[in-house]
């Protein structure tokens, strides 16, 4: 690799990192060069290199990578091997122009694999909502967002782990299949992989900024913006930036950005776009009146009450107005000749308090109003009191016993989905 600083070429050899070494040649003379140069300095220290470790990878020429040089690459009196995919710092690159390729395949596996490990871990817990929560953020976020600062993954890889969060979150909250991700987002409380990236590469960006000149790395840098370069992770970091409302500083400037505020702006910007989703949701109009910031309920246990209580706050809890809405919804497809009938069927149908049988039954009756109920809300509540949204909880305790009671009791033909994760 060829640095071009003050009409000056600088040679980068390659790289160290612990007992990982990395070789950069421009041709097989040159990597025989090198090979031979650590070859000798590993064994005046008495080190052998690995034969099976060691590996040839020619970028950018998949074609090409299975194929050995001429002449053969040797080193301490070893052939190497060529292969068009190698592993260095825990990251599976491969030789085509998508390097990344294998390693967002293993990212997505991983995902998978997390989601479907860590509830069965959290099942015969103490609170499901916590345990899950907190194993999710130690051991499943940092392994998804290893090395992000520097990687540049796809957008769709970013939202795969996205919707595997979500599908944790909903697991810890006992939520079936259409309850809204934002309000599983709002309660659980952590951040979206979209926020996570740009926190790591703007705050990456600025430490390469203030490097000392020496330094290779900031030799780079510097050379990105002298020539006016744009790479896929300047793109990005740029693009990240400007979205999050952060101005880039100059390469004068010695001020540095500040962990802190780049935390803050992008916790704003993630939660005004949380905000604008939970507000285009026709059923958060409760939750959305109540929740103003992205952040952990300690509303939620292991009750049925508790899960519930969330479909209460999001406005999906299944009362038979909730499952005329939805089977309306389902029949109103345009290639469905009976559908017109079936509708006209359903919006005849009576949906009135399975309990009671008085009123329609809705979140507000069966929360405060059903007086059949045990036991009684008090009449002064609000609902945003009952659902938790002000920090009562001695209202939240008795609205998950009203639920518990509505469901057991009131049970009829409507309410068909498992509640259990």
């Amino acid at each position: 690799m060829y640095l071009d600083v003050s009409l000056k070429k600088q040679v980068i050899p390659g790289t160290i990192y612990a007992d990982d070494i990395l070789l950069l040649a421009g041709n097989a003379r040159q990597l025989q060069q090198l090979m031979t140069i650590c070859g000798n300095c590993g064994h005046d220290l008495g080190l052998k290199f690995s034969s099976m470790k060691s590996h040839i990878m020619v970028w950018a020429t998949p074609q090409a990578a299975e194929e050995r040089p001429d002449p053969e690459i040797i080193i301490q009196g070893y052939p190497v091997k060529c292969t068009s995919q190698t592993k260095y710092l825990g990251v599976e690159l491969t030789s085509d122009w998508s390097y990344l390729k294998q390693y967002e395949k293993q990212l997505r596996t991983k995902a998978s694999r997390m989601v479907g490990t860590l509830p069965s871990r959290s099942l015969w817990s103490f609170n499901r909502f916590h345990v899950l929560r907190e194993l999710w953020k130690a051991v499943a976020v940092p392994g998804l967002t290893y090395g992000q600062a520097a990687l540049c993954v796809s957008t769709a890889t970013t939202k795969f782990l996205g919707r595997k969060q979500k599908e944790v979150g909903r697991i810890a909250l006992q939520a079936h299949r259409t309850a809204p991700n934002a309000a599983i987002q709002g309660d659980m409380g952590w951040s979206e992989f979209g926020a996570r990236e740009a926190n790591a590469k703007i705050l990456f960006e600025d430490r390469i900024r203030l490097l000392p000149e020496s330094w290779v790395l900031k030799k780079l840098y510097n050379i990105l913006i002298y020539k006016d370069k744009y790479t896929r992770w300047r793109k990005k970091t740029g693009a990240l930036m400007k979205e999050v409302g952060i101005t880039e500083k100059t390469l004068e400037d010695p001020v540095p950005l500040g962990r802190r505020i780049v935390r803050d702006q992008v916790r704003t910007w993630e939660t005004s776009k949380w905000r604008e989703t939970v507000l285009s949701k026709v059923a958060l109009h409760t939750y959305a009146e109540g929740k103003e910031s992205i952040s952990r309920e300690g509303l939620y246990d292991n009750s049925l009450g508790s899960a519930l209580l969330f479909e209460a706050r999001s406005g999906v809890l299944r009362t038979k107005l909730w499952w005329r809405k939805l089977r309306l919804k389902s029949c109103r497809l345009p290639s469905d000749r009976t559908a017109g009938t079936i509708s006209t069927a359903m919006e005849a149908e009576d949906v009135n308090c399975a309990i009671c049988e008085e009123d329609t039954e809705t979140i507000e009756h069966v929360v405060l109003q059903c007086r059949q109920i045990s036991p009684p809300a008090e009449a002064s509540t609000s609902l945003l009191v009952t659902l938790g949204f002000t920090g009562d909880s001695i209202c939240v305790e008795v609205t998950k016993k009203r639920l518990e009671h509505w469901w057991r009791y009131g049970q009829s033909g409507y309410r068909g989905i498992s509640i259990s994760g």
